[in-house]
Order: structure tokens, then sequence, then C-alpha cells
């Protein structure tokens, strides 16, 4: 599946502004850096646990955090995970809207990743660069 295809996905889970941002690959995805295979959100505790309760809602564990997945859209309320310290409702706030939906900023995400141990991170850290260093 297509990244944009994942943008619906998020679209229709109609969740409230200020209290989720999408963060992960897409970033890069929405840009057209590279494309995701999944979409990653961050969430305030009050989202979580909404989608906590509800159907097809897995709980899993990665990188020390428990996260919620269903089909494409992973759901985390820590990103913690890569061993750095975020306030995410800070992530959340500074996120910028594209295509009417909330994406971390570039140099967020560049931080974050920064702070990545798979090779991945370091690979996007430099799309992310390069891209801020082109003036976009």
């Amino acid at each position: 599946m297509h990244f944009l295809n994942y943008l619906e996905e998020v679209r229709k889970m109609n969740l409230p502004f200020g209290e989720y941002a999408i963060l992960g690959s897409g970033p890069l995805a929405i840009r057209k850096i590279r494309d995701s295979k999944d979409i990653d959100l961050i969430v305030t505790p009050k989202i979580y646990r909404c989608y906590n309760k509800q159907k097809g809602w897995k709980l899993r564990l990665a990188y020390g955090n428990f996260f919620l997945k269903k089909g494409n859209v992973e759901m985390w309320r820590k990103i913690g995970f890569w061993k750095i310290k975020v306030n995410i409702k800070d992530f959340i706030d500074r996120a910028e809207l594209i295509e009417g939906l909330p994406f971390v900023n570039m140099k967020d995400f560049i931080l974050w990743k920064k702070k990545g141990f798979r090779n991945k991170d370091k690979k996007d850290v430099i799309l992310a660069e390069e891209y801020l260093a082109r003036g976009c």
C-alpha cells in the first residue's frame, strides 16, 4: 500500500487536532523523499487510552515501549525508545500541517532520528538534512 492510502486511514480516524502527529518515516514520505511501509502516530495519553479499548487495536511491544497497532497504523504514546526524553505534546504542538494532517516538523524529526540506532535512522537523518539544506 502506498503512503497516501495510509493518510486516508488516519483521516478516517477523525482524531482531534492537538492530540496527535505523524512521526516515523511520515515526515519524509509526505515530502516524497522516501516511501513508508506504515504510518506512526504519536498521541496524547487520552487518545491512547481511548484506542486501547477499541476493537481491532492490538497491543505490541518494541524498543521497550508498548504501542497499539491496527493494519498499517501504529499509535505510540512515548518516543523515549531512542534514548531521547521528549515531551510528546511538544512534538505535537510544533507539528506542521501538511495536506490537512499534522506531521512532526523536520527539526524535531532530525533530533529524534539522530538518537536512533538503526541504519535506516542514520540514512533518514542524511535525507532530512539534505532536504533542509536545499531550502525546502
